[in-house]
């Protein structure tokens, strides 16, 4: 009985402890559901010059008026909107008038895409940085967390604006547009993880945006929660459609609930508020401003109309908000209404209100009702969120600010139904005994309403808390503070110096700890960096105000962010040691004195006298002793490096110097405390007790003359006992420790002293590392026997070897007595350092001793990357402001620092500091005239104009003066005065799109002598002996090539016979006499043109760079008595143009001779080419020589001579482009009622014959080619006759694909040449009857001023104005075109290419009235372009100057310019003679200029100061397509033509490019240089003027790719399978000759994860390592794309595969080949924890470098496998064409299959053999392409597998596709999967 009661009291008491258990389950719930939301922060940018909250406050407390002019620069027609509707329109409003300025640098964005993004994302980006900024988190430290994003915004038209005209920016227009990316570009920008969510509920948007972020705050979404609005008006329509339907106020002002409200006023801004749960809040530190208690949405419904406001839903809304915080009517003490002034709204609002809140309150405290739209207008979407704002300001002053513009309240309104009182006058809060609260209303148009409540802040000491764990307690105060500024530019910290100067000045009461953990701690580690060691508030602000004037200052480190190295602790020997060193830091830091103390107190165990006593007393001789001197040392050193432990500051190498090395061995953990302090003071006591004497000299000499020394002094000395002599140390090349008995050293100091070299005595009791320490060497080795070795967990590099510290040497006695002994090979040691890529030595002991040494040691190093050198400590200054120094030091220059443990213990609290001084520009599209050129209409008649085409009849009337019966005519007349006008404008339009060619005379030098050999190539004719006479007469030698017509391989021959010669002088120019007939021969020969393509090819074949002029006669027309061009010799000009540009290096010019040359024409001839100004198109008439020059042919500068009208029969023939469709459609529009088509294929005749029937004309279609159809001259012929052709227009643009010239068949250019020409000739034979009114050619602008790979295009073109000039001569029509590409007829991407250099494709109706401009002016030629010349000018010119643009107006003003780009305008050759005569430090500047010049081009930035030089590409902007134009624009600059297409990713920074630039053009090699490990790749590029290397381009890739064509691709690999064994292999990763590259393609958290450095160290996600595949293509681009999605949340490496590049050996085994990459990641990531991913085989080998990892003790956190397939698998097999085509596709983008990378890719193929999944122990995602290569016909499913444990997903993509184009998807899924591991 008792044990079943007993059960039963049991079961009851564990019910009751579940009940209470569930019910506190339940309570925590609900608290989590029903938690207030804590404002933490705020921003805002608004009318009337508002920056901040706080400006807000005094623009709101001083009752100002925000509303101002319509702003400048929208291009706005005021007049217009003066005279819109019945009255017109007020143009005033509430602008934020700088929203076209914006920082792009800072977010990382370039300024193409700056200028396509909405401002209003701009706005956002800004408010958001400042936001967090105000709250006290560093901006770039929410990466990766789950901060969710809540925007409210509608559209802003700006999008509307850039579509026609985007100025280059046309691939970011759709996210620059698209409202979604408002909150996501938030989230991508910063890293954020959260939900990312736009809301547009029109003008409820952000307070709807508000109360969802509450929500999925208090849902657990997210933590934190940015959430605001934002509008920006970029058109006038806002005020155009209210004007429309009434509701805009007369005076642009809201007049909220006012008797005189007559409708709203717009205003635009963004405000941003920072919410966070309040116990978060509190927990954070965070100050709270106030509370959000509740909030609720609802919709009107189908209420009384879609816009109309609802008054019951209002009522509902309100009564849910109340219900959801817990609280009635009554508990609210005002209200900021939506109130926007209309008298349809406020009435409404105002009764719902009354309603609601006024009743059941007494009349003694009515609630308070006032809005800030009064103030800057209704900012629309942004409106909710400003009103919120405005809010807890008021909780937080406690004033409710006046409501403006209230002459009495509106009539509308029962005011008697209910306690509720305007706010005509500011109030003080009423006192209610409990906090301040009020509410917030949002009503949207859409009928979606929203209803906030905020309270007052809690008690500011239950929120606020220091922000510091510790900060309670408050150590000793700091002597000095370092303070730490930055900017993402130069300016940017000049200007935030500036502002925290100014903040000073308001608040100098500020404690300097506080304001210096609060800069470090709250605010972002920027790439340009200062920092200021100050004292006091004086020489702090004497330090800022150096820094903002750019000047030097005492206590003042500056410097700048760059792509780091490894950094390397030094610990120094003996004879530094110093009384008192360590006592200032015992006292100030624990984690020293914790060290210190620990350290001597094992000491002491072995000392006499206790080592502190020692260290902190007065005897320095007692000190000095080397029982002494040695433990105190290492005691000093090993405390400094816990200390920057403590602070973040860690090794990824050590050192050290004699005894130096032993603490060096105990931070690399290779001893104990303990035993390291018993093995130093046993070295130090056996030491002691060795026999005094001897002696040690420091020598100024080589080692090699030290040596060579000895052996002279123990010469003079032998047999004597004190002969003994050995080197101590080799400190430096010149630095050299003598050591031994006293009467040798004094000989070797006087044999040193009498060369005149310096020495210095040493300092010491003995002479170490010399014999005389032989007889403790046994006693040592007895005690290091006894102690426990550890392998090194760190790199050691061993100052006895001058190596890395092996294992095995670690582990050894023998070793360590050794090192007592032997000589301390410190030079060894630094450079040793030095090319394992450590760039930051730091050292550990009370002087800058190593640090002086080390910097002699790298002095020779020619490599302009100079390392930093930093010594913790100095015996001259203060501890703590040395210690701080050398911080300073790492941080400015990038290395880590943890600056909240630096400050932690002091009791700090953040103070407020001013937020980032943004440094913006414009970035505005300009308006469609103003971009066209077009004029601008005339004074006034802006208003008429935009009256008639918008505003109808009565506006027009209005402005006219008219009666109103004449209206009813007006409407009549209207629609034709509207045409009238688009034509016009029209006509103005395309008038500034054309242009012809003049001619100009230059001043050619009367008398000029010819330097060097001329080489002179062409048939024996009396032109040809005439021009070589005259060269020689000149002072020429010249070289006679004497063929005509010959193909590449003669002439290449003839060529290497003739040069070089070592005894002729250097060749300084090639003469091309191709196209020079005989006197009275007629026409140019017809092989000219290809022979002198096939010339240009053999010059380049010989490395011949001397540049190549091209001799016409009879070319061009200069003069008016020269005849028609020859249309022959006229095509060598056309490709001429050409050449200049794929060329520039190696091209002179062209120049067009009499047909009578006398002796002043070859005296001119002479003087053209000895000439030193760069025209290169120049004719040499009988009055001088002329230079050829584009011009302006506006139509308005002469009369039409008639108004052509299409009319009859009008031939149109040619290649039937797009374009065709559109001129015959315009033909048969205007009139003609015949269209015959040739041509066309029947697709693009199908779309003809539509174009032309849907006029009413008829078609009739023939042939397309003159191939085609034999007698189709006869049938034209036949045609014109029996139909009479009025009008014939020839298309002529050939189809060829860019090829450059190099790589074209000259014989095969000359055929597509005559070819394209033949019809046009045919045409010009048959059509001459005199009915023919019209005869149009269409060519290319390529024939104007050249395209590069478009040879053929040039040259048909300019053989079409040549012919056309011959019709005219003969009183034959003919008019020639030459047109920039119109829209649409190229591929989109074509289109955008053109706009970024300049070039703006032409809208086909704007094109047709250009031609119906040319026919009514009868031009002869003309050219139709539309031109940005800002743009185009600097990108046409890059490579060479070009005369022929300066005549355009425009042209010239921009190459008048102060050049800002830096752009040297020097052909290669001039470039490689400036570095040729330069220092390594300037030629490395020159470099640098030179890439920041064309980076800051490509990018669109206005100078190459915008280019950072230590910040990588892609974070700058760059993105595959912008980093291969300027791996272009660098070849067209250094003549380098293999450039890899992986140039950005190999070498990610400008500093890291123009370094590998420089040793490139050096030595003509493309691999890594000496040293580099991380971010250094290797590519393949010859030098310029050198023959390429076997492996840039070669035959193998070629033959890949023709035996792929063919079929043969299996026999192919046999024959690269038998090549590939032939190439050189290493055995063991130690065997290469530096280690093996990783590339960095992303930077995680910070910035100071470059480098070497622990990657997975700090608050940093473990970073991924890719595994490159094994493809041709291999390489780190692979990843590209894919890295870019991770960057600023996680690192990313690529491991690329060794043998890949030039001169690089291949793993002998796929062991090997583990162990080498196995290493690489272990080097980069340290000891912190990492990630492993990889691509299709990439997949396989991350797999199998796991488990590698995992036998080595180091698995990976986790491995993700991308679209991964078993090496057995079917559909792999199935799909191999598939996989060879997409590797053949991307061959040509990144990385050409040149000799190496065939054959790697070959010895790979065997590796791979028999490699199998191996089990791995972690966590493994498998990530499957969702969509397949080709149709899946097989068994099963073709998506990828893996036969080991994993998780799959499908990812977005193909195979390919999946880590290109979807990239970022993929890196987001990845990010999701790692974070729900733990990783």
């Amino acid at each position: 009985m008792g044990t079943q009661v007993e059960e039963i009291v049991q079961a009851l008491r564990t019910s009751l402890v579940e009940n209470e258990r569930l019910r506190q389950q339940h309570q925590r719930l609900v608290d989590e559901r029903t938690e207030p939301i804590a404002v933490v922060a705020m921003s805002c940018r608004l009318p009337g010059g508002v920056r901040s909250p706080e400006d807000l406050w005094r623009l709101v407390l001083d009752g100002a008026d925000a509303m101002s002019g319509f702003p400048d620069g929208r291009g706005w027609d005021v007049d217009w909107l003066r005279g819109l509707g019945d009255s017109g329109i007020t143009p005033e409003g509430g602008f934020v008038h700088d929203a076209d300025a914006f920082d792009p640098v800072l977010f990382g964005i370039s300024p193409r895409e700056a200028l396509a993004m909405d401002p209003q994302q701009r706005l956002l980006l800004e408010a958001t940085w400042e936001v967090l900024e105000r709250a006290g988190v560093d901006p770039t430290s929410v990466r990766g967390t789950r901060t969710g994003v809540f925007v409210g915004a509608s559209s802003s038209g700006y999008s509307a604006g850039m579509y026609g005209d985007a100025e280059g920016s046309e691939s970011f227009l759709l996210t620059g547009g698209a409202g979604s990316v408002l909150s996501g570009r938030l989230s991508y920008t910063f890293g954020l993880e959260g939900p990312a969510v736009t809301v547009d509920t029109a003008c409820s948007s952000s307070l709807v945006a508000l109360h969802l972020a509450v929500r999925s705050l208090r849902g657990g979404e997210c933590s934190l929660a940015l959430a605001g609005g934002v509008t920006v008006m970029a058109s006038p329509g806002a005020f155009v459609e209210f004007s429309k339907q009434g509701g805009l106020a007369g005076n642009g002002r809201c007049k909220s609930f006012a008797a005189a409200a007559d409708g709203t006023g717009w205003g635009e801004g963004v405000g941003v508020l920072l919410l966070e749960r309040l116990s978060d809040a509190r927990r954070n530190g965070h100050q709270v401003l106030a509370v959000v208690r509740g909030s609720a949405v609802n919709q009107d419904g189908a209420s009384n109309g879609l816009t109309a406001p609802s008054g019951p839903a209002q009522r509902r809304v309100i009564g849910q908000a109340l219900a959801d915080a817990g609280l009635a009517p009554a508990d609210i003490d005002a209200v900021e209404a939506h109130g926007t002034g209309t008298t349809l709204g406020d009435p409404i609002e105002a009764q719902a209100l009354l309603a609601t809140y006024g009743r059941q309150r007494s009349a003694e405290r009515p609630l308070l009702l006032g809005t800030v739209k009064s103030n800057i207008g209704h900012t629309q979407a942004a409106a909710g969120a400003i009103g919120a704002i405005k809010t807890v300001l008021a909780l937080g002053h406690g004033v409710l600010p006046r409501t403006l513009h209230i002459d009495e309240p509106t009539p509308h309104v029962d005011w008697s139904s209910g306690a509720v009182s305007l706010l005509t006058e500011a109030v003080t809060w009423p006192d209610t005994g409990r906090p301040r609260r009020a509410g917030v209303s949002a009503f949207g148009l859409s009928g979606t309403n929203a209803h906030l409540i905020l309270e007052q802040a809690p008690d500011a000491e239950s929120t606020e808390a220091p922000d510091a764990p510790d900060a309670g307690a408050e150590g000793a105060p700091l002597p000095v503070v370092p303070l730490l500024v930055s900017g993402r530019t130069d300016e940017a910290l000049r200007g935030q110096a500036a502002r925290l100067v100014d903040r000073l000045r308001e608040t100098p009461d500020v404690p300097l700890t506080d304001l210096g953990r609060s800069l470090a701690v709250s605010r972002a580690a920027l790439d340009r960096r200062a920092v200021v060691l100050a004292a006091d508030h004086a020489a702090l602000l004497r330090g800022l105000t150096a820094v903002a004037a750019d000047e030097p200052g005492p206590g003042v480190v500056r410097g700048a962010v760059r792509v780091a190295g490894g950094t390397a602790f030094l610990f120094t020997g003996q004879g530094s040691q110093r009384l008192g060193m360590g006592e200032e830091l015992h006292a100030l830091f624990p984690a020293f004195a914790e060290a210190l103390d620990a350290a001597c107190a094992h000491f002491d165990l072995h000392l006499r006298t206790p080592l502190r006593a020692v260290m902190s007393g007065t005897d320095a001789d007692l000190l000095d002793r080397t029982e002494y001197a040695q433990p105190a040392l290492f005691a000093f050193e090993v405390a400094l490096h816990r200390l920057l432990e403590s602070w973040g500051v860690r090794p990824d190498a050590v050192a050290g110097h004699s005894v130096g090395e032993l603490a060096a061995a105990h931070a690399a953990g290779i001893l104990s405390l303990e035993d390291a302090c018993t093995l130093v003071a046993a070295r130090g006591r056996l030491m002691q007790a060795m026999p005094a004497g001897g002696g040690m000299v420091s020598v100024e000499a080589s080692e090699r003359e030290v040596r060579e020394s000895l052996e002279q002094v123990r010469g003079s000395l032998a047999g004597r006992p004190d002969a003994a002599l050995s080197i101590a140390a080799v400190n430096g090349p010149a630095a050299v420790v003598v050591s031994g008995d006293r009467a040798s050293v004094d000989e070797v100091v006087a044999l040193w002293a009498a060369r005149g070299r310096r020495h210095k005595e040493l300092r010491t009791s003995h002479a170490f590392h010399s014999a005389h320490m032989d007889a403790m060497l046994a006693e040592f080795r007895s005690v290091a026997e006894g102690l426990t070795f550890r392998r090194p967990e760190i790199d050691v590099v061993s100052a006895l070897t001058g190596e890395r510290l092996t294992a095995d040497q670690a582990v050894s006695a023998d070793y360590w007595t050794r090192q007592v002994r032997e000589t301390v090979r410190f030079a060894d040691a630094v450079r040793r350092l030095s090319d394992d890529s450590v760039t930051t030595f730091v050292e550990l002991g009370p002087d800058g001793v190593l640090t002086a040494l080390a910097r002699g040691c790298l002095a020779d190093r020619t490599d302009a990357r100079q390392p930093l050198l930093a010594a913790a400590q100095r015996r001259d200054r203060p501890a703590a402001h040395a210690l701080f120094t050398m911080l300073a030091e790492l941080h400015v220059q990038g290395r880590a620092v943890d600056w909240d443990a630096v400050f932690a213990g002091r009791g700090t609290r953040r103070v407020d500091l001013p937020t980032y001084a943004f440094q913006r520009q414009r970035y505005w599209p300009a308006p469609p005239a103003a971009r066209a050129g077009a004029p601008e209409p005339a004074a006034g008649d802006g208003g008429f104009w935009s009256a008639v085409e918008h505003g109808g009849p009565a506006a027009v009337a209005r402005l006219l003066d008219a009666p109103e019966e004449d209206e009813a005519a007006l409407r009549t007349v209207l629609p034709a005065l509207a045409a009238y006008r688009k034509r016009s404008a029209l006509s103005a339009l395309t008038s500034d799109w054309r242009y012809r060619t003049a001619w100009e005379p230059v001043t050619a030098p009367d008398s000029v002598s010819l330097s060097g050999s001329w080489l002179v190539v062409g048939p024996d004719t009396a032109p040809a002996a005439s021009v070589t006479r005259a060269l020689r007469a000149h002072g020429a030698a010249v070289l006679r090539v004497p063929l005509a017509g010959a193909d590449r391989n003669t002439l290449a021959d003839a060529v290497n016979r003739l040069w070089p010669d070592p005894a002729l002088p250097p060749l300084a120019g090639v003469l091309s006499l191709e196209a020079l007939a005989e006197p009275g021969a007629g026409s140019c020969p017809d092989g000219a043109f290809a022979a002198t393509a096939a010339l240009l090819q053999a010059l380049g074949d010989n490395g011949v760079s001397a540049p190549l002029w091209c001799l016409t006669s009879g070319a061009v027309r200069a003069v008016g008595t020269d005849p028609a061009p020859d249309p022959v010799a006229a095509q060598l000009w056309g490709l001429a143009r050409v050449v200049a540009l794929e060329h520039p290096e190696r091209w002179g010019g062209v120049v067009d001779l009499p047909a009578a040359l006398d002796e002043a024409a070859l005296d001119r001839l002479v003087g053209v080419l000895g000439a030193a100004d760069r025209e290169d198109q120049l004719a040499v008439r009988a009055t001088g020589v002329l230079g050829r020059r584009l011009v302006r042919a506006r139509a308005e500068d002469r009369e039409p001579v008639r108004r052509w009208t299409p009319h009859g029969t009008v031939l149109l023939t040619g290649s039937a482009d797009e374009r065709t469709a559109h001129v015959a459609g315009w033909l048969a529009e205007q009139g003609a009622d015949h269209v015959v088509l040739a041509g066309a294929d029947a697709e693009r005749a199908a779309v003809v014959e539509e174009r032309v029937t849907a006029a009413g004309a008829k078609v009739t279609v023939l042939p397309g080619h003159v191939e085609d159809c034999p007698d189709l001259g006869a049938r034209i012929r036949q045609l014109a006759r029996l139909s009479h052709v009025t009008a014939v227009v020839h298309i002529a643009l050939p189809t060829e694909a860019g090829v450059p010239l190099a790589e074209t068949e000259p014989a095969e250019l000359a055929r597509a040449v005559r070819a394209e020409t033949g019809l046009a000739r045919l045409l010009d034979g048959a059509l001459t009857a005199p009915e023919l009114e019209a005869f149009v050619v269409f060519s290319s602008t390529a024939a104007t001023w050249g395209s590069g790979g478009f040879a053929v295009r040039a040259a048909v073109g300019a053989a079409m104005e040549a012919l056309v000039e011959a019709r005219r001569e003969r009183g034959l029509p003919g008019t020639s075109i030459a047109w920039v590409p119109w829209a649409g007829s190229s591929p989109g991407a074509a289109d955008e290419q053109l706009r970024r250099r300049g070039v703006r494709p032409l809208r086909p109706g704007p094109a047709v009235i250009a031609l119906q401009q040319a026919l009514d002016h009868d031009d002869t030629c003309v050219a139709i372009a539309d031109i940005d010349w800002a743009r185009f000018t600097p990108a046409f010119t890059v490579a060479r100057p070009s005369a022929l643009l300066t005549g355009v107006p425009e042209a010239r003003a921009v190459l008048a310019a102060p050049v800002t780009q830096a752009l040297p305008d020097e052909p290669p050759a001039a470039l490689a003679a400036q570095l040729e005569s330069c220092s390594p430090p300037d030629r490395h500047q020159l470099l640098l200029d030179l890439v920041r010049g064309r980076a800051a081009a490509v990018l669109g930035h206005a100078s190459a100061g915008a280019v950072d030089v230590d910040r990588d590409f892609l974070e700058q902007g760059f993105d595959s397509l912008t980093a291969l134009e300027l791996r272009d624009a660098l070849q067209t600059a250094t003549g380098l033509d293999d450039l890899s297409g992986t140039l950005l990713f190999d070498h990610p920074t400008p500093s890291e490019l123009a370094r590998h630039l420089s040793a490139v053009l050096a030595d003509g090699t493309t691999g890594a240089e000496e040293g580099e490990g991380v971010a250094e790749g290797a590519a393949a590029a010859p030098t310029a003027g050198r023959s390429p290397a076997a492996g840039s381009g070669g035959i193998l890739g070629q033959l890949f790719r023709h035996t792929r064509s063919q079929g043969e691709s299996t026999e192919y690999a046999k024959v690269l399978l038998r090549l590939a064994e032939f190439r050189p292999v290493y055995t063991d990763p130690s065997d290469l000759p530096r280690p093996a590259t990783v590339v960095r393609l992303a930077s995680g958290r910070g910035r100071d994860t470059a480098g070497g450095r622990r990657a997975g160290s700090g608050a940093e996600l473990p970073p991924v390592f890719c595994c490159c595949t094994m493809s041709m293509l291999s390489g780190a681009h692979e990843y590209a794309r894919l890295a870019a999605g991770f960057r600023g949340s996680r690192s990313v490496y690529a491991l690329p595969h060794p043998g890949f590049a030039a001169d690089e050996a291949l793993p002998a085994s796929y062991d090997v080949l583990m162990r080498t990459h196995a290493d690489s990641v272990l080097r980069t990531a340290g000891d912190g924890p990492f990630v492993l991913t990889g691509h299709s085989g990439g997949a396989q080998l991350a797999n199998s470098l796991a488990h590698e990892l995992a036998g080595q003790g180091r698995p990976p956190a986790a491995v993700v496998l991308l679209d991964s397939y078993p090496t057995d698998s079917d559909v792999m097999a199935r799909w191999v064409p598939e996989l060879l085509d997409g590797m053949l596709e991307r061959d040509s983008a990144y990385t050409p299959m040149d000799d190496f990378r065939t054959t790697a890719w070959a010895a790979y193929l065997p590796l791979l053999h028999g490699v199998t999944p191996q089990p791995v122990d972690v966590p493994t995602l498998l990530m499957r392409a969702s969509t397949p290569l080709s149709e899946w016909t097989g068994e099963g499913d073709w998506r990828a597998s893996w036969p080991l444990p994993h998780t799959a997903v499908d990812a977005p993509g193909d195979h390919f596709t999946l880590i290109g184009d979807h990239g970022a998807d993929v890196a987001r899924q990845m990010q999701e999967w790692l974070r729900s591991e733990g990783c």
